[in-house]
């Protein structure tokens, strides 16, 4: 089963204009493939032509992304530790490439610099 297919319903509403379960969709998210742990990049870029990650795991160097058929581009990098920075690198369909911060990001570099960063899980157990 395709990672994000458990977020089917998460998507759907996404693509209709409402919902507000996206967010465990798009962005770094902690988790594990094929026996190795790492970070789930996911972007909603429709109109590009290409996208990939950049970050310090990567010496900055791209990896390129996979495009669904709804223009979410996703990728899964293996030993991503938490509180690794990263952008996404971003292709427009005329080809002006941009890094981009992650829209969906939960941290980021303290200004002027613009890197998102990735996050641990939240395991707070909430009692009220």
């Amino acid at each position: 089963m395709h990672e994000l297919a458990r977020h089917a319903g998460d998507i759907a509403a996404f693509h209709a204009g409402h919902g507000d379960g996206i967010w465990r969709v798009l962005g770094a998210h902690a988790g594990t493939h094929d026996g190795q742990d790492g970070f789930r990049f996911a972007v909603w870029a429709p109109a590009a032509r290409s996208v990939a990650v950049i970050g310090e795991f990567l010496d900055w160097h791209p990896a390129p992304m996979a495009e669904r058929d709804d223009g979410i581009w996703t990728l899964f990098v293996p030993g991503v530790k938490p509180g690794a920075c990263y952008k996404f690198q971003v292709t427009q369909a005329a080809g002006q490439v941009q890094d981009k911060a992650d829209p969906f990001g939960r941290a980021s570099e303290l200004r002027p610099a613009t890197a998102s960063r990735t996050v641990a899980p939240n395991r707070f157990e909430w009692t009220d």
